[in-house]
């Protein structure tokens, strides 16, 4: 069983594990904005970032940041430069409790890349087959509880190319972030088994993995 962990890359660091030394080190990861303009990571640490001069990101749900960590500033604190900021696909669920699956959350293929259960959310990078400058797509994530299990989840990732008389034309591999809120369909325990399935290159593909809550 493969394990679900928050993506946090780590691609330069110096004296990182001297608390009391100055340090940097740049750092990619999601998280959660805050009104103050700070960023509430995945990683449990809020950043601030002093030399900012605008902060219209504030307002969004879900951030992926490229961040230089100038210095800690507090317990589990942080000030930082934000180098590039992205907007991750973000909606709730769809929850499917009775019936077949509807239509409109269609049956074209989407990839998981990569996934990871962390800010009370379902994140993954995603690839889906995209024709450039045409087409509609939506995807969606589906939680199915027609057959509920106390100890799992089971999610399906789904994919609606709205135009599907233009797919297998030219298609072009787009990747992207997506973050689904799941926190409200946790159990009330210590730790569930999160099942994500997905459809691609013809293939069924799963990942599951057993998150503390």
């Amino acid at each position: 069983m493969k394990r679900i962990l928050p993506l946090v890359l780590l691609l330069l660091a110096s004296a990182a594990c001297l608390d009391d030394e100055p340090f940097l080190y740049r750092i990619i990861l999601m998280g959660t904005p805050k009104a103050n303009g700070t960023l509430l990571g995945d990683d449990g640490n809020t950043y601030s970032f002093p030399d900012a001069t605008e902060f219209s990101w504030t307002k969004a749900p879900r951030l992926v940041t490229t961040l230089d960590v100038r210095e800690k500033t507090g317990e589990n604190e942080y000030s930082a430069t934000m180098l590039e900021w992205k907007l991750p696909l973000y909606k709730n669920p769809v929850e499917l409790t009775s019936g077949e699956v509807p239509d409109s959350l269609g049956i074209d293929e989407i990839s998981v890349a990569d996934i990871w259960y962390a800010g009370g959310c379902l994140n993954m990078l995603n690839v889906i087959k995209v024709v450039l400058g045409s087409g509609e797509h939506r995807v969606d994530l589906m939680l199915d509880s027609r057959e509920p299990y106390n100890d799992t989840l089971h999610f399906e990732i789904k994919h609606n190319y709205k135009d599907r008389d233009l797919y297998g034309a030219g298609n072009t591999d787009y990747v992207f972030y997506s973050s689904f809120p799941i926190t409200q369909y946790m159990p009330q325990k210590d730790s569930t088994v999160l099942e994500v399935k997905w459809r691609w290159d013809g293939q069924d593909g799963v990942k599951c993995g057993k998150v503390k809550i």
